[in-house]
């Protein structure tokens, strides 16, 4: 039994605008305040001229997991499943994007380390991702998805971390690698599925680590969860067919003392996985139940409070 201390914290604050320049051009700017301090979140241009392709290139978010590809507005907990310690993250790249009726397909190149990308000392990223929905009708959906990782370093290697914490970035991480070093590269893999309908949603996802490592034992993890969310409003979570997500619960009714609408209120639970011990690594393993309760006012405020039960 861990004994933790209570806090208050303001996790992050963003502020971001974009917009179309002659309808084929675009562009995304988000600055965001996180630790006290002030970071260049996203910013791209982008060129969307051919029919149901887009194509990027800045600072972007690599594509790879259904939960992290949708906003942290709209999740249905506070923090992220543990599969979100093994997600490239955002890095300067190039990314190009194609969709259909029922499926999305994202894929780039990007850089890692100092946010360069070099072919000279092979130092690079290389992510994708793929949905495909084989049933779409109005605010009913499944979805199954596919993402991998392939992340190069130099000859030299690099080193790299990973932890997760108790369902809150309040406090110390409850499990962590520490670092790992003379890593020659790291190749995730992921699989999706999710299905939503008549108020109710479920949604599970794993990832499978593989740490390559120079003339060191390598290592594998693996993180998982599965959750299950009922919308008592009845609304069901939107779908976006052309990027293989979903987003926020509209409140059919939203919240007015005057016109006597109540939001819409969404519960949620969550079980949830991650182990980080493999071969000379003991980073631990974690397992949670999670439950939230979420309040929609309207289309753009929420919320949220959740309660965790943890094995570490």
């Amino acid at each position: 039994t861990q004994s933790r201390n209570d806090g208050v914290h303001i996790k992050s604050a963003k502020i971001g605008f974009g917009g179309e320049i002659n309808y084929d051009w675009f562009y995304f700017l988000q600055i965001s305040s996180e630790a006290e301090a002030f970071d260049l979140a996203s910013a791209h241009i982008g060129y969307q001229g051919i029919d149901k392709w887009q194509l990027f290139i800045g600072k972007l978010d690599e594509p790879f997991s259904l939960e992290e590809q949708i906003s942290s507005k709209w999740t249905s907990f506070m923090r992220r499943g543990s599969v979100n310690s093994f997600v490239p993250g955002t890095n300067i790249g190039v990314m190009a994007k194609n969709w259909s009726d029922c499926h999305s397909l994202s894929f780039g190149l990007f850089g890692n380390e100092d946010d360069s990308i070099s072919f000279n000392d092979s130092r690079y990223n290389i992510s994708a991702r793929a949905s495909f929905a084989p049933y779409i009708e109005k605010d009913k959906v499944v979805h199954f998805g596919l993402s991998g990782a392939y992340k190069r370093t130099s000859p030299s290697g690099f080193e790299i971390r990973y932890n997760e914490f108790p369902g809150t970035t309040l406090g110390d991480a409850t499990v962590d690698t520490g670092n790992i070093t003379n890593v020659k590269n790291t190749v995730h893999a992921g699989l999706e599925f999710a299905a939503a309908g008549n108020g109710a949603s479920i949604q599970a996802e794993y990832i499978n680590n593989f740490v390559h490592r120079r003339a060191v034992e390598n290592s594998e993890f693996d993180a998982a969860y599965i959750q299950a969310t009922y919308t008592l409003t009845g609304e069901t979570r939107k779908y976006d067919v052309t990027s293989g997500t979903f987003g926020k619960v509209s409140p059919e009714t939203p919240f007015s003392i005057k016109e006597g609408g109540m939001g819409a209120w969404e519960l949620a639970t969550r079980v949830n996985y991650i182990n980080l011990k493999d071969g000379l690594i003991n980073g631990g393993s974690q397992r949670d139940l999670g439950f939230a309760v979420n309040w929609y006012i309207n289309d753009y405020v929420k919320f949220a409070a959740n309660y965790m039960i943890m094995n570490v």
